[in-house]
């Protein structure tokens, strides 16, 4: 089942992308570099769209989900209750 939801997850995703024309990750250091690779699997598939993949920590990419700075938030550790509320 939760597989089922990542990949469903992942299309709703790839539209998202594909009609705005861009797609920004931002977050922890520890995930940047296969984020990184995985734009740049996205891009050769999608020339279409702008791929922005950014580090800073995991509390830099939630905080840019938040306020709606990224579209994904590439964490090391789970959200914090202050987060998620």
């Amino acid at each position: 089942m939760k597989k089922l939801a990542g990949i469903l997850s992942i299309l709703a995703l790839v539209g998202f992308a594909l009609a705005k024309g861009q797609l920004v990750l931002q977050g922890s250091t520890t995930v940047f570099p296969v984020a990184q690779r995985c734009a740049e699997e996205f891009k050769r598939l999608h020339p279409e769209v702008d791929i922005s993949v950014r580090g800073g920590g995991s509390g830099v990419g939630i905080a840019g989900l938040i306020d709606g700075t990224c579209d994904i938030a590439n964490a090391s550790r789970p959200m914090k209750g202050r987060e998620i509320e």
